[in-house]
Order: C-alpha cells, then sequence, then structure tokens
C-alpha cells in the first residue's frame, strides 16, 4: 500500500509539473486528469480485493474457507452416485424383464409345441412364414401404391379444378371490374353463359352425330355388305372404326380450341389491367418522389439558417421527425389495382367456397373407401391366420392317425404278432376272448406310455441341453458385460486426463490472454497520450516535454507491469484456490478411504481372530479324537479278523439250521417207521387170526363133504330097506338136516364177513384172492344143494 501511495505522489507531482510547464493545453490537463481519476479508482478497486483476499487467506489459514464449497460437491457427488444407483436397478430390473419374458415365451413356445405336438427337437422352418410376411408387406406396399397413385390422380383433377375456378374468378373480376357492377350479377352471367355454352357443345355434338348418321347412311346397308366379300367387309368395318376416332379427335381439338380462347381472353384483359395498374403506381411514385424532394430542400434551408441556435432537444426532434417521415406508410391510389385486386377476392371467394367443399367431400370419400380396404384387409388377415392355424392342427392331427395306423399295421403284421405271441406266450390258453382283449389293449396302453416317456425323457434332455446353452450363452453375456464396464472405465479415465490437461491448457491461454489485453489497453492509453500530445505541442515544445514524455513512459511500463504482475498473481491464487479446494477434496477422500481401511481392517483381523479360535478348537478336538482313535494297521486288522469271523459264524448257522433240518426229518421218519411196525404186527396178527379161520373152514368143507357122501349112500342103502326104517331113518336126517342148516348159516356169516374183510384188506397185506373165491364158490354150491334138497 505505501509503495502505491508514493507511486501516485510521485504520477501526481509529475502530473503538476506538466500541468506548469504546458499552462495553455486544457485539454491536456482535463484528460491526464481524467487517467489520474482512473488510476486511483483502478488502485481502490485493487486495494479492496487485496483486503478480500487478506480476509480468505485468514479464513483458510483457520480453516473455514472451502468447507460449503467442499460439503455441496460432497452432496452432488452422493446425488449423482444416487442416480447411478438407480439407473443401474433401472438396467437390472429391464434384464431382469427381459428374462422372465424369455422365460415366458420359451414356456409359450413348449406349451404350443406340445398341444400341436410337434417335438422340442424338430427346428420349425420359418422361410414359409417369413414368405408370407413378405408377401404380405408387398401386397401392403401394393395397396398403398395404388392408393397413392389414386390420390395423385384426385389432386391432379384437384389441381384442374382450381385453374378452373382460378380462370373463372379472374373472368367474374375482369367483368367486375370494367362494367363496374355486382359480383353477384357478374356470377348469374357467367352462370348464363355457362349454360349457353353446354347448349352450343350440345348442338355441335347433335351436329356431328347428324354427320356421322350422314356417313353412316352414305356408307353401303348390311343388306348391302351381306352381299359383298368378307375381305370388303373387314376393310369397311376399319373404316368405320377410324372414322369414330378422328370425330372424337375433332370434337376434343374443338373443345380444346374453345379453352385456350377462353384463356387468352382472360390473359389479355388481366395484362391490360395490370399495365393500367402499373402505369398509375408510376405516376404516383413519381409524384411521391417530387413531393419528397421539395420537403428534404425545405428542411436543408431551415436547417442552414438555425445551425447556430440549435440545441440538445431540437436535435432530437429533428430525428424523431426523420424517424417519422421514414415510419410514415405511403398511400397510392390506383383504381385498376383495386379492380384487381376485387377480382382476386372474388376468385379466392369461389375457390374457398367450390373448391374446398369438392375436395372435403372428395378426401371424406376415399378415407372411407380406405377403412373400408383396410377392415377387409384386417378381415382377410384375421379369416387367414385361423385357416392356417386350423390347417396346421388338421396336419398334425392327420399325421397323429398315420402314426396310429403305421403302429396298428405294425401289429397286426406277422412278425410283430410273433414277438407279441412271444411277449404274452406266459398266457395260459384256456382263457377267455375278452380277458385277452383286454390284456392286449393294456399292453398296447403300455407300450404307448412307455414310448411317451421315451419321448419325455428326450425332450428333458433336450431341455438340459437348452438350458446348458443359455447359461453359456448368459454367462459369455456377463463376461462381455464386464468387459464392456472396463473399457468404458478406461475409456473414463483417458477422458478425465485428457480433461485435466485441456483445463491447464486453458489457464495458460486464458492468462496469456489476460496479459495481452492487458498489455493492448496500455499500449492503447499511451499511444492515445503520445498523440494527443504530439498534436497539442509544437516543435519547440518537443525538446522540453521529451524528459516529460520519458517519465510519463517510465511511470506507464512500470504501471503495465503492476498490472501484468496483478494479473499473474490473480491467476496463481485462483490456481492456488482451485488446487487448494483440490487438495481438500482429497484429503477429505483420503480421509474417509483410511477410516473404510481401519474399519476394513479392524472386521478382517476380528474375522481372522474368530477364525484362528474357531481353528484352534477344531484342532483341539481333533487331536482329542486322534488320541482316542486305534491307529490303521491296527484298525485292518481287527476289520480282517471281524470278516473272518462273521464268514465262520454265517457258516456254524448255516449248519446248526442243516443239522436242525436233518433232525427232524429223523424224527419225522422215525415217527413213520413206528407206525409201520405197529401196522405191521396188527396185520400179522389178523393173518395169524384168517390163518386158523381158513383151517377151520378146511376142515368143516372136508368133513361136509365126507358127510353128503355118507348120507347119500345111506339113502340109497333105505331105499331098499323097509319102509318104517325108511320113515323113521327120515326123520332123523330130518333132525339132523335142520340142525346142520343151522350150522351153515351160522358159518356162511362168518365166511362172508372174513371175505369182506380180507378183499379190503387183500390190496394192503397182499393176500391170496383166488383162495377167497374158492371158499366163496365153495359156499355158493352148499348153499345150492341145500336149496335143491329142500325142493
Amino acid at each position: 500500500m505505501t509503495e502505491q501511495t508514493v507511486n501516485f505522489d510521485t504520477v501526481s507531482k509529475l502530473l503538476s509539473n506538466v500541468a506548469s510547464a504546458c499552462p495553455n493545453h486544457s485539454e491536456l490537463n482535463q484528460s491526464i486528469y481524467s487517467s489520474c481519476n482512473q488510476a486511483e479508482e483502478a488502485a481502490q478497486s485493487q486495494a479492496n480485493e487485496v483486503t478480500i483476499l487478506e480476509k480468505q487467506l485468514k479464513r483458510y489459514e483457520e480453516g473455514e474457507y472451502g468447507l460449503s464449497e467442499a460439503i455441496a460437491e460432497l452432496k452432488a457427488t452422493r446425488l449423482q452416485l444416487n442416480s447411478k444407483e438407480r439407473q443401474l436397478e433401472e438396467v437390472c430390473r429391464l434384464a431382469s424383464q427381459a428374462e422372465s419374458s424369455l422365460n415366458e415365451i420359451n414356456l409359450e413356445n413348449e406349451h404350443l409345441r406340445s398341444k400341436l405336438g410337434i417335438p422340442l427337437i424338430e427346428k420349425i422352418d420359418l422361410n414359409g412364414y417369413r414368405r408370407q410376411k413378405r408377401a404380405e408387406v408387398e401386397e401392403d406396399r401394393a395397396v398403398n401404391i395404388i392408393l397413392q397413385k389414386e390420390i395423385e390422380k384426385l389432386e391432379d383433377e384437384r389441381l384442374e379444378l382450381k385453374r378452373k375456378l382460378r380462370t373463372f374468378a379472374r373472368q367474374l373480376g375482369q367483368q367486375y371490374g370494367s362494367s363496374d357492377l355486382h359480383v353477384d350479377g357478374v356470377l348469374l352471367g357467367n352462370l348464363n353463359q355457362v349454360s349457353e355454352e353446354v347448349m352450343s357443345t350440345q348442338s355441335v355434338r347433335v351436329v356431328s352425330a347428324s354427320r356421322s348418321s350422314q356417313k353412316t347412311k352414305s356408307s353401303p346397308t348390311q343388306d348391302e355388305l351381306a352381299d359383298l366379300p368378307e375381305v370388303w367387309k373387314a376393310r369397311f368395318k376399319v373404316l368405320d372404326e377410324e372414322l369414330v376416332q378422328a370425330l372424337k379427335q375433332i370434337e376434343e381439338g374443338h373443345k380444346k380450341h374453345d379453352k385456350l380462347e377462353t384463356r387468352v381472353k382472360q390473359i389479355t384483359e388481366a395484362n391490360v389491367l395490370l399495365e393500367s395498374g402499373l402505369k398509375e403506381v408510376q405516376n404516383q411514385i413519381h409524384s411521391f418522389h417530387i413531393e419528397s424532394k421539395n420537403q428534404r430542400d425545405l428542411s436543408e434551408e431551415k436547417k442552414q439558417s438555425k445551425s447556430n441556435n440549435i440545441t440538445k432537444t431540437e436535435k432530437r426532434e429533428v430525428a424523431n421527425n426523420k424517424l417519422k417521415m421514414k415510419n410514415e406508410i405511403i398511400q397510392l391510389d390506383c383504381p385498376s389495382l383495386d379492380k384487381l385486386l376485387a377480382a382476386l377476392d372474388a376468385r379466392n371467394m369461389v375457390e374457398d367456397i367450390d373448391s374446398g367443399q369438392f375436395l372435403k367431400s372428395r378426401v371424406d370419400q376415399l378415407e372411407g373407401a380406405n377403412q373400408e380396404l383396410r377392415s377387409n384387409l384386417r378381415d382377410i388377415r384375421m379369416s387367414s391366420a385361423l385357416y392356417e392355424v386350423k390347417l396346421n392342427e388338421a396336419h398334425n392331427r392327420i399325421k397323429q392317425l398315420e402314426s396310429q395306423l403305421e403302429s396298428v399295421d405294425l401289429l397286426n403284421n406277422n412278425i410283430p404278432s410273433q414277438t407279441f405271441s412271444e411277449v404274452q406266450s406266459p398266457l395260459p390258453r384256456d382263457i377267455n376272448p375278452d380277458t385277452a382283449k383286454v390284456i392286449l389293449s393294456l399292453e398296447e396302453h403300455l407300450l404307448t406310455m412307455m414310448k411317451d416317456i421315451s419321448d419325455k425323457n428326450t425332450q428333458l434332455a433336450y431341455i438340459d441341453n437348452q438350458m446348458e446353452a443359455a447359461r453359456r450363452k448368459y454367462s459369455v453375456c456377463k463376461h462381455h458385460q464386464g468387459l464392456l464396464y472396463r473399457d468404458f472405465y478406461n475409456e473414463r479415465q483417458t477422458w478425465k486426463k485428457e480433461k485435466e490437461k485441456l483445463e491447464q491448457r486453458l489457464e495458460c491461454s486464458e492468462m496469456r490472454v489476460n496479459e495481452l489485453e492487458v498489455h493492448k489497453s496500455e499500449l492503447h492509453h499511451l499511444q492515445d497520450i503520445l498523440s494527443s500530445l504530439g498534436d497539442s505541442s509544437g516543435d519547440k515544445e518537443q525538446s522540453e516535454s521529451s524528459p516529460i514524455k520519458q517519465k510519463i513512459a517510465d511511470q506507464s511500463r512500470q504501471i503495465l507491469l503492476l498490472r501484468v504482475n496483478e494479473v499473474g498473481l490473480r491467476r496463481r491464487y485462483l490456481a492456488t484456490r482451485e488446487r487448494e479446494v483440490a487438495l481438500s477434496k482429497e484429503n477429505t477422500n483420503l480421509k474417509s478411504d483410511i477410516f473404510q481401511l481401519e474399519s476394513a481392517v479392524s472386521a478382517r483381523l476380528n474375522y481372522y481372530a474368530r477364525c484362528k479360535e474357531t481353528a484352534a478348537f477344531q484342532i483341539q478336538k481333533l487331536q482329542k479324537t486322534l488320541d482316542r482313535c486305534v491307529p490303521e494297521d491296527e484298525l485292518n486288522n481287527l476289520r480282517n479278523e471281524y470278516e473272518t469271523l462273521a464268514i465262520k459264524y454265517k457258516e456254524l448257522l448255516e449248519n446248526g439250521s442243516n443239522s436242525v433240518n436233518y433232525q427232524l426229518a429223523l424224527k419225522s421218519t422215525q415217527t413213520n417207521l413206528d407206525t409201520l411196525k405197529k401196522q405191521h404186527d396188527e396185520l400179522k396178527e389178523q393173518l395169524t387170526i384168517e390163518k386158523e379161520r381158513r383151517y377151520l373152514l378146511e376142515n368143516s368143507i372136508n368133513q361136509l363133504q365126507s358127510n353128503v357122501v355118507g348120507y347119500v349112500l345111506r339113502w340109497y342103502r333105505f331105499l331098499k330097506a323097509d319102509k318104517l326104517t325108511v320113515f323113521m331113518a327120515s326123520v332123523k336126517l330130518v333132525n339132523s338136516s335142520v340142525v346142520v342148516q343151522i350150522q351153515k348159516h351160522i358159518q356162511l356169516s362168518v365166511l362172508r364177513s372174513l371175505l369182506l374183510i380180507c378183499y379190503r384188506k387183500s390190496n394192503i397185506f397182499g393176500l391170496n384172492v383166488q383162495l377167497l373165491v374158492h371158499i366163496w364158490v365153495r359156499t355158493y354150491l352148499i348153499q345150492f344143494t341145500e336149496r335143491y334138497r329142500s325142493r
């Protein structure tokens, strides 16, 4: 501050010296005073800036400066991080939605394939569907092209109608301008003219028809042509056609000629009106120029007369008058142009009324037709899609039926019947046909179910393969995503570095520009001062003012250097402040990183301590278990011994079970032997009894035979004796016979019982059946003889 005050004191002294040296140059003094005032103002501003900088330095030393900015930057970075996290969440959500939609599409595809009977392994040929889509798109394009062509035609018609309406409106305007009539009257007149033209065209057509009829009359009749050869008939037909075409062309030429005549008339009338209007405009402009020149001359004379007594207010009034003169609207009176404008208004009215309504109606018609076509196309597409779905269903149904028929044919063939009979060989032969059919149907159903199971297994395998492929693709996509993120991070880092370099360059360039601006401003200032001094001082004063100029130049150089140094210091201060802000940010970031690292390290150390404790506990536990455990060799030996003992124990158990079974079999055989021995003894006793009885029977039979022979001899002897003796003998015989009969009856009953017993047990004991038969025959003979005697 003291240096600046000293400099200003020296400058003021120099200025006072300059003022004393140059008392006559008032303008120079004023300029010097103004420059001094400016320098004082600049010094005050610099002092204020220095005080502000000192305050900022104090705040920076105290640690208060930059906190609010750092907090704001932290908040901004947090907001950016939150926004990026939200964006990442949205991206993840979109990715999950895409995955879910892909899964849904795959499920729908599988469901539709299962409905349509298409296996998952089969690839669907999409070329046909794409061709159909292309054909539909081409059809739509063709329809659009046709509609565009129709629209173009309609636009051409609209333009032609507009032209006609314009010509009609021009005619109306010309008639209205020439005859000074009202537009309605002119319209009625034109309508009458149009009706007359229509009548004239009809008359022309009638005349042409009469001419053609005359020509046809002049031409040979059909009766005459019937007599002519065929070559002449063909030539006459060709000539008639050419005549008709020529008449049509003539009519079209007449119409075009009439149109052109009307157009030429309209154009000539419009040209005449335009020429008259332009002449009027030229006259008006010429008159306006003359008036403007007169006014300018008068104004110049007034200015010259009042040039000495002009004030600022008068100057402002003059300028306002000029602006008013410039802003005034030039009005021209042209009746022919008014007529043309009226005609144009009438034409526009007619066009707006007629062409607008016509075009609106036409556009409505076209929109309706377009909507109908679109609705028809939609219906056709819907019906075609439905029919395609039905066709696909029918094809699938036909394929299923064909496969079923093939399976039935295979079952009905010989070889599969043999195999099937081999399969169903365990069935019994005496089974009912209904049950056989049921079994066959069940077996067929089982075969179909097995086939379905195999198909499902193949489908599941295909799905597993597809899932593995999808997982691989997903992993590849994840890898690509990671690579993209890495590339993005690298590009971002390079971009940041380039940005920092560019910022540094910009700072350097700004510093250089500011310095150059200061140099430039000071140079201009010095140039102005020197030029003013050179103009004011003469040749004599140049030698006296040279040291003053040198002093002023030195002072200006010092001021320039001070300003340059000030700008450099300011830039350095700004750079240091920015660096300070960056360093404070880095310091805060490093502090936060250090806190995070400390927390992470403490957490990791605690984790390692816990892991160490758990590992020590597990090691102790394992050591205890090892102490309790047996060596591996002993364990293997014990296992081998245990296995051998188990095998021996199994063998002993098997032997014990076999011995028990053997003992049980022996016991059962012993009991059977005992029972057989008892039966044998009983049978022996019965045989002895039967032998005794047989012996007794044989003795009794022998005695009976001997007795019968004796009785016969006695009977024969008694016949020869007396009657009394015979009678007495008969009485005795009768008595003895009665006793014998009783005995024989007893014996017969005993014999019968014996025979029955013997017959029942003959198969068991192996007795002689012939002997029994002999005994029975003898008993029968005895009975027969007894009966004979009784008779």
